[in-house]
C-alpha cells in the first residue's frame, strides 16, 4: 500500500494517485488495480479551418481503429469495464474540447490529457493550414485481483 492508503500494484496506480494528491482527480484513484492491456497510436489530420477538436477526434478515431479488443471476456469483463488514457498532442492544446474528443471512445470510461505537439503549416495568409494532432491511447482493466 501507498503512504496514502491506497493499494499500489504497479506504475500506473502510481500515477493515479499522483494525480489525485496533486490535481485533486477525485474520480481517478479507486481501490482496484488497473493493467495495462493496449497501447496505441493514431493520427488525426484537418486540412482547411485548424479544427484541433476534429483533428484530435480523427486522431483517437485511427488509434482505435487499429485493434479489436476481445480480452475483456477473458476475465469475465466486458468493452465498457475498459479504462482509457488518451494523450493528445496538438500546437494548441488549449483549443481542443476535451468532452468532445472523449466522446470518441466507444466502450469504457477515460480521461484525457491534451499536451503540446502535432504540426500546423499555416497558408500563405496565414488564416488556415494544415493541422496534424497525434494520440496515444492506454487501455487497461481491472483484473479483480
Amino acid at each position: 500500500r501507498h503512504a496514502t492508503g491506497y493499494r499500489v500494484r504497479n506504475d500506473w496506480d502510481v500515477w493515479n494517485i499522483w494525480k489525485r494528491l496533486n490535481w485533486g482527480f477525485d474520480s481517478e484513484v479507486t481501490d482496484m488495480a488497473l493493467v495495462r492491456c493496449v497501447t496505441e497510436m493514431g493520427m488525426g489530420v484537418d486540412v482547411h479551418g485548424l479544427d484541433y477538436t476534429n483533428a484530435a477526434k480523427r486522431a483517437v478515431f485511427d488509434a482505435i481503429h487499429h485493434s479489436s479488443l476481445g480480452f475483456p471476456r477473458l476475465i469475465g469483463k466486458t468493452a465498457d469495464d475498459m479504462h482509457v488514457e488518451v494523450t493528445i498532442g496538438v500546437p494548441k492544446p488549449e483549443a481542443v474540447d476535451k468532452k468532445a474528443v472523449l466522446e470518441t471512445l466507444p466502450h469504457g470510461g477515460g480521461h484525457i490529457n491534451v499536451v503540446h505537439g502535432g504540426l500546423q503549416v499555416l497558408n500563405e495568409k496565414g488564416d488556415d493550414g494544415w493541422l496534424i494532432a497525434n494520440a496515444i491511447l492506454v487501455v487497461s482493466i481491472d483484473d479483480g485481483k
